[in-house]
């Protein structure tokens, strides 16, 4: 058995709230590197990728670099000397008065973390990124206010230059993951740190004001991050799993106005509740264990039906329900896999993402990600999530679609509509 723990460190000084200014972000994710030394990883660009699109939402202007930004641009890719020019760059654009926020997801060692180009293992220094040089430049800019993400394997050690740690030093905040863990649970495909910074500035982790800010963020990741890794048996702990080791000041920065989906509203049958958009077009049918509903808007659209006597029913047997050491074991996880060739009819170039394991007030649920395209003479991309759940006696079916270029907004709602799924209203 392995531990596994998750910390945060986090360096602040805040005197003010921001005054209103602009906002801006450098994120830099790599899964794959030159040298043949650092392994890959799966989520480091989708994270900051996803973190793109929440950001540019709440008004924040965004310099991405990934590998797979860098193949179409060359000044993208994440290299030693792209992320050094795109800092420079940020805080030289950014006034008194506004934002900066640097995000990092990759690999690193205890004080620096890893272009794409770094040789750690050659023994050449020269490619690497110090974390010290990095909050320093951040820390001398005359930025209003400035906040340092990293998620990177081994950055672990890094409290940051005593300097850091002076009054002297404003409006200056680092927050980093102890030890990277990756996951499909963690929506569909994240690190645990960056998709639950995902969600925070999403609207999770929004203050009694409906703002959030880095001191209700830090709060967020305090608490359900810990909380996340134990509902997921991460291991146990064995540094605790978040640690606080400085914090001075009034914390009370102004990031971001949440991202907002459409109001929600409960929606009831015999055989399941969930929760549905208010005021949507819905028509609704069917009959005894074959309620169904179809919920849509500008181009979006929700169904969901009863398929209690359907032949995921019949063959569900009494193992229906039972958890397994390997989720892939699961009766649900089958009858999941087994329905997408129904979908899959409905959609051209249709493909789906591996299924997420979940639990809902209904009983045990898979929910997968998919992608395909509408219409024959004139083709639209679509994205979506389709979901299958079990009860002891209900199976109960899901499909959510939009437009891709919805995609970004409407992926955060169609995950929390199919987790909501619960038991119908008594007769």
């Amino acid at each position: 058995m392995h531990w596994v723990a998750f910390a945060l460190v986090i360096i602040l000084t805040s005197q003010t709230p921001t005054p209103d200014g602009k906002r801006h972000a450098l994120l830099v994710g790599i899964d794959s590197y030159q040298s043949a030394a650092l392994e890959d990883l799966h989520y480091a660009e989708r994270d900051m990728t996803e973190l793109r699109d929440v950001l540019a939402k709440t008004g924040f202007e965004v310099a991405l670099l990934t590998n797979a930004e860098g193949k179409t641009d060359s000044n993208k890719a994440p290299t030693k000397a792209n992320i050094d020019a795109a800092l420079k760059r940020v805080l030289a654009s950014a006034g008194k008065n506004d934002v900066v926020l640097v995000a990092l997801s990759g690999r690193g060692c205890q004080t620096d973390f890893y272009p794409y180009d770094a040789s750690p293992n050659a023994g050449d220094a020269s490619n690497l990124l110090p974390l010290d040089d990095l909050a320093k430049a951040m820390r001398t800019s005359a930025v209003h206010k400035k906040m340092l993400l990293v998620d990177a394997a081994h950055v672990n050690d890094w409290l940051g230059p005593d300097e850091l740690k002076a009054p002297a030093c404003e409006n200056f905040t680092a927050i980093l993951s102890l030890h990277s863990v990756e996951t499909k649970r963690a929506g569909g495909g994240h690190g645990v740190f960056f998709y639950h910074v995902i969600e925070g500035l999403r609207g999770k982790a929004a203050n009694a004001d409906g703002i959030v800010t880095d001191e209700s963020l830090e709060r967020y990741l305090t608490l359900e991050i810990p909380a996340f890794a134990e509902k997921w048996r991460f291991d146990k702990p064995w540094r605790g799993w978040v640690s606080v080791v400085l914090s001075i000041g009034q914390k009370a920065t102004f990031l971001a106005k949440p991202v907002t989906g459409p109001e929600l509203e409960v929606y009831s049958t015999a055989a399941y509740s969930l929760l549905v958009p208010r005021g949507w077009n819905k028509e609704t049918g069917g009959s005894e264990n074959h309620e169904w509903a179809v919920l849509t808007s500008k181009g979006v659209m929700i169904r969901v039906h009863d398929d209690s006597a359907g032949i995921a029913d019949i063959i569900a047997g009494p193992d229906r329900g039972v958890k397994m050491k390997d989720p892939r074991l699961e009766v649900i996880h089958g009858i999941h896999l087994g329905k997408m060739e129904a979908i899959a009819e409905d959609y051209g170039d249709y493909k789906e993402d591996e299924p997420v394991p979940f639990e809902c007030k209904l009983g045990m649920g898979r929910w997968s990600a998919f992608s395909g395209t509408e219409g024959t003479l004139f083709k639209t991309k679509i994205r979506g999530v389709r979901a299958t759940i079990q009860s002891a006696t209900k199976t109960v079916v899901l499909r959510c679609k939009c437009q891709e270029s919805q995609w970004s907004e409407f992926k955060p709602v169609f995950v929390g509509i199919v987790t909501s799924v619960g038991p119908g209203k008594q007769k």
